[in-house]
């Protein structure tokens, strides 16, 4: 996991340097001079010439090497040659090599080598020396593992290959009081193949291909600041939003070891990820689409095949310290969930549970104080998004669970007492309530004890724990008014219960 997430930065790096879709102006001296203050304005990024050639209207930089310095990594980007050309007409062509070497090391002594391999790449920047575009298109980007060895200097067996079909895409820089980077790239296509084996000899392999890639990114700094000088803790005047997405993707995977063995696909439509962060609050968003896996090994009795028509996940948070209430927000459903004949009838043969598409749907919102930003800032929303907030007021707009022909429903609205101490996982007791609905859970324990899966006694037992805190509310269906008070009462239905 560790090396999966020291890789994550590193590639973005290499494809954005391979590209050079930030450094550029409409003369080849203004682009290099704006490609070092770039890097001077990062904080983290360092760049050495071997040699720079200016004739009347080419620069030439050979033997660059751009060093990154991340979190726990140091990256190393190596481009022998690098070629500004005048146009002439006031735009800049920007040419690269075809085999960009980038080296990653990290503080535990890993160290990873890969390539960059462009073909048919153009780079043109046109604009003015304070706001430039770099438009950019390509054949094809090709990211690859040249090696990797582990801490104790030992060859990892793994190898991947990802490469960037049909790419265009443009970049704009604003560089004023503030910089603005505004980034904008699809892909027609990407292929993608992942292999190797763990220490145990077990082997692996995934390959996939993804259609209609996309990504935009729109990225705001304040004066005198670099990337480097971001806090989280302090985001007056930072903007970033962006995402990605694509239109449907498939993969093949396998793993075979000496006692076991597997392999399945696993496909789905349209995705989209956005995201963004400012002063007042961090936001995220996935949805996907018609998500299909399928798997089969020899530990499985049957091949298992699980659907969902869609999966989304949002969330809305606040990162900075505030006297007031700040709003949040947090959804999460999983939709159209279904399970192939052949593992359904692992237990249930004679088809007697109902095996309409499952749903599962959280919908909160409501109102929170973030902590000061001497103890709780962005950086700990991000690693854990209830870190340091307390609650004022919960909204349930819906939380809605629907399998086996049973439906559990709940809304309700709760506000909390802020005059003590208190924080999401200590909090004090509510006052609101809360609205439960069940449909068909009757019908689903008459089921259950046909097939012998739940006993008459237990089955009798939980009937009338239903009846004592719910009443009756159509066909089948049953609801109960859960109240909390103040004072640390609950009541369902009138009922105390604490």
């Amino acid at each position: 996991m560790t090396r999966t997430q020291n890789l994550a930065p590193v590639l973005a790096s290499a494809l954005c340097l391979a590209g050079l879709p930030a450094f550029a102006d409409v003369t080849p001296r203004q682009v290099w001079d704006n490609w070092q203050a770039i890097i001077d304005r990062s904080g983290s990024g360092a760049v050495t010439v071997g040699n720079l050639e200016e004739g009347a209207d080419t620069l030439i930089a050979t033997d660059v090497v751009y060093t990154f310095s991340g979190s726990d990594t140091t990256s190393a980007v190596m481009v022998d040659r690098i070629t500004l050309q005048d146009n002439g007409d006031g735009t800049v062509s920007v040419s690269l090599p075809d085999d960009i070497p980038v080296d990653v090391r990290t503080d535990e002594g890993e160290r990873i080598e890969l390539y960059v391999t462009p073909s048919g790449a153009q780079t043109l920047v046109s604009g003015t020396p304070d706001a430039m575009n770099y438009a950019v298109s390509a054949d094809q980007y090709v990211v690859g593992l040249t090696q990797m060895v582990d801490a104790d200097g030992a060859p990892v067996d793994l190898d991947f290959r990802v490469a960037l079909n049909g790419l265009t895409g443009n970049t704009v820089q604003n560089i004023g009081t503030d910089l603005n980077i505004t980034y904008d790239f699809a892909a027609q296509n990407v292929d993608l193949l992942v292999d190797g084996a763990d220490d145990t000899g077990e082997a692996f392999t995934v390959s996939g291909k993804i259609d209609a890639m996309a990504l935009d990114a729109d990225l705001t700094l304040p004066a005198g600041s670099g990337l480097s000088d971001i806090s989280a803790d302090d985001l007056s005047d930072v903007l970033v939003t962006g995402g990605y997405g694509y239109d449907s993707a498939a993969y093949i995977f396998a793993s075979s070891g000496a006692e076991m063995s597997a392999d399945g696909t696993a496909t789905t439509g349209a995705v989209r990820v956005d995201f963004g962060i400012d002063a007042d609050s961090l936001r995220y968003a996935v949805r996907a689409d018609d998500m299909v896996t399928a798997l089969r090994g020899t530990e499985l009795p049957t091949p298992v095949e699980v659907a969902a028509a869609s999966y989304e996940v949002g969330l809305t948070m606040p990162v900075s310290p505030s006297d007031e209430p700040q709003p949040f927000a947090l959804n999460f459903g999983l939709n159209g969930v279904t399970l192939n004949d052949e593992t359904w009838g692992l237990f249930d043969p004679m088809g007697a549970v109902p095996r309409d598409p499952a749903d599962l749907v959280i919908d909160l919102s409501g109102t929170m104080l973030s902590a000061d930003s001497d103890d709780t800032g962005a950086d700990d929303v991000m690693e854990n998004p209830l870190a340091g907030r307390t609650l004022a007021s919960l909204d349930v707009n819906e939380i809605r669970l629907g399998a086996a022909g049973a439906l559990v429903h709940a809304v309700g609205a709760f506000t909390y007492d802020l005059s003590g101490e208190q924080t999401l996982s200590d909090v004090t007791t509510p006052e609101g309530s809360a609205t439960i609905t069940l449909t068909g859970i009757n019908q689903l324990i008459d089921t259950l004890i046909a097939m012998g899966v739940v006993p008459q006694d237990q089955a009798m037992m939980g009937r009338m724990m239903l009846g004592m805190f719910t009443t009756p509310a159509g066909d089948d269906t049953l609801e109960t008014v859960f109240t909390f008070t103040n004072d640390g009462q609950i009541t369902a239905n009138g009922q105390r219960i604490r």
